[in-house]
């Protein structure tokens, strides 16, 4: 599996870097799991006192990637047929945001 998020540890700061520059960081499918893998690592460590989040490249992040969630064809991650049940879609956003909220 690619390293979409990378961790670097520096003394007590653990350095957690979003790692798709080309794509200026857009956050995909499978980002938001490992940027909460990461921030556990930190959490799990006794030496670590700061996290810095940044991002590779030009960019920190330019949101959720639309070419991933919305220009490829479905069945896609968080999409649905009709009628649209706004449970299916409130489990895949509530999914994402637990993962960022472990910040």
């Amino acid at each position: 599996m690619e390293d979409l998020v990378l961790y670097r540890k520096e003394g007590r700061i653990a350095r957690i870097i979003l790692n798709r520059p080309e794509q200026l960081n857009a956050i995909s499918e499978e980002l938001p799991k490992q940027l909460s893998e990461k921030v556990a690592m930190a959490n799990d460590d006794d030496e670590i006192h700061v996290i810095v989040l940044s991002g590779s490249g030009k960019a920190f992040c330019s949101g959720y990637d639309l070419k991933e969630f919305a220009e490829k064809p479905r069945p896609v991650l968080g999409s649905q047929d009709m009628p649209w049940d706004p449970m299916i879609d409130y489990k895949f956003m509530r999914s994402c945001t637990d993962h960022f909220m472990s910040l």
